[in-house]
């Protein structure tokens, strides 16, 4: 299986579009829900860039409701959006960073950077699940996590994706 596959130039975004909110103000329950759904609007435009999602509105209210049962950041900077839905014709993956960083809840308390969204039809469990065992100790790697935040554009993130084969 290689990783590169399933993540296209489309679908990969340098610099996220959603901002931190200002330090000086409370992050309320509110302002987190605006930011996860700022980002997964973002990580939905990049799926649907690929031609692979029937409705980006459901799909985004699945990674919502996914997210409400289990939180997906993880220590170390990183954040894996996932969730198998009727939304997805096939396995996808979508790849984005924040240089700032975004307060998304990660057991660590620090703020995420790397957010890699999967999202594959409810059927394809298999695919699914190695894929996401492949990634998540991957990104947990400070080795290739540093050469994929310090990548100039998206051909390298996608050169670092090429060598990924497990």
């Amino acid at each position: 299986m290689h990783l590169r596959r399933y993540l296209r130039p489309e679908s990969v975004r340098l610099e996220l579009n959603t901002q931190p909110p200002d330090p000086e103000v409370e992050l309320t329950s509110g302002i987190k829900r605006r930011l996860t759904e700022s980002v997964f609007g973002e990580i939905v435009e990049l799926l649907s860039a690929t031609g692979q999602v029937c409705n980006e509105r459901k799909l985004l209210t699945d990674l919502l409701n996914r997210e409400k049962k289990a939180g997906m950041a993880l220590e170390g900077g990183v954040a894996i959006p996932h969730v198998r839905t009727m939304q997805a014709r096939s396995f996808v993956i979508a790849l984005a960073r924040s240089t700032p960083g975004l307060p998304f809840g990660a057991p660590d308390g620090d703020v995420s950077r790397i957010f890699v969204g999967l999202v594959a039809p409810p059927y394809d469990d298999r695919l699914y699940l190695r894929i996401y065992r492949t990634l998540a100790p991957l990104l947990m790697d400070p080795d290739w996590k540093n050469e994929l935040l310090a990548a100039r554009d998206v051909h390298e993130v996608l050169r670092l994706c090429e060598g990924v084969c497990r």
